[in-house]
């Protein structure tokens, strides 16, 4: 067996033992003498186990099986690198690897029948608006345009059918349903950026250039009723709900300063809150 495939295999065992049993120097494995050199290099961070463990969960993957696959994709154990693309953070990387395994496993050339599947009751954690920017800050596109576009989609309040009963936050059709709300947000944001070439500095000018594809019927109206919602998180204000939205004012982690606009009101128990493009460091 050359260096290689022993990396592999080692960190296969390295990343399997941490899943079952929480730490690296708890992993059951036994090598030949002349390779546990190589297996004690080898570790896996707590924030590698955090990203394989909680995006499993979201995507309803058995983690088990993910790490199998992933120590075939991953180069030389660097996590940045998987299957001979480079990205910015292990976060991404990782993240990109499940997402394609959820959903475009013939990206990887792994058979959809094949994909082993967990049943999870996962919730998303923070708040819609969070969840976006988080999103959108790791993938690098535009939080404020793929808020836009939710908000089009599913209303102000975000009490359309399709987003309350099918988790589809962006009328991703036809009736696309997703096992829960983080889901379809992280759908949603990888088809911003690889379906529609969404990047971080794009202006209104890209609601027009995707309207007919991502809206073909009412075209016009969706463009005007995206530069509605966006006109308005452009001069640093987005639409909230006090109940739905309570944990954004709270969290410290994604929001640097939250302001209320006082002497500001929208129709029935609406108000206005500033969007801060600070990027998550704890997620």
């Amino acid at each position: 067996m050359d260096k290689t495939n022993m990396k592999k295999l080692l960190i296969k065992g390295l990343i399997v033992g941490c899943l079952t049993f929480g730490t690296v120097n708890m992993v059951p494995m036994q090598v030949e003498a002349a390779h546990s050199e190589i297996m004690n290099q080898e570790s896996l961070s707590y924030e590698q186990l955090h990203y394989i463990k909680k995006y499993s969960e979201i995507c309803n993957l058995n983690p088990n099986y993910v790490c199998n696959c992933l120590c075939n994709y991953v180069c030389d154990g660097d996590f940045t690198t998987i299957d001979g693309v480079h990205y910015q953070t292990e976060e991404e990387a990782i993240l990109t690897f499940i997402y394609k395994l959820a959903f475009k496993p013939d990206q990887l050339g792994i058979n959809k029948k094949e994909v082993v599947r967990d049943e999870t009751n996962y919730e998303m954690e923070k708040s819609h608006e969070e969840t976006i920017l988080y999103y959108s800050n790791l993938l690098e596109i535009d939080p404020e345009i793929a808020l836009s576009i939710t908000y089009a989609e599913c209303g102000g309040d975000l009490d359309s059918y399709n987003y309350q009963h099918n988790n589809n936050p962006a009328g991703i059709g036809p009736n696309k349903k997703f096992n829960n709300k983080e889901e379809g947000i992280i759908y949603y944001t990888f088809l911003l950026k690889y379906g529609y070439n969404l990047e971080k500095e794009s202006d209104e000018e890209f609601f027009k250039r995707i309207a007919s594809t991502y809206c073909p019927d009412g075209t016009e109206g969706w463009i005007k009723h995206t530069k509605s919602f966006y006109s308005k998180i452009n001069e640093n204000y987005y639409y909230y709900n006090d109940e739905l939205r309570d944990l954004y004012t709270k969290s410290q982690h994604t929001v640097s300063q939250v302001l209320l606009a006082e002497n500001m009101s929208l129709s029935g128990e609406n108000k206005v809150k500033t969007l801060s493009k600070t990027k998550s460091t704890n997620y």
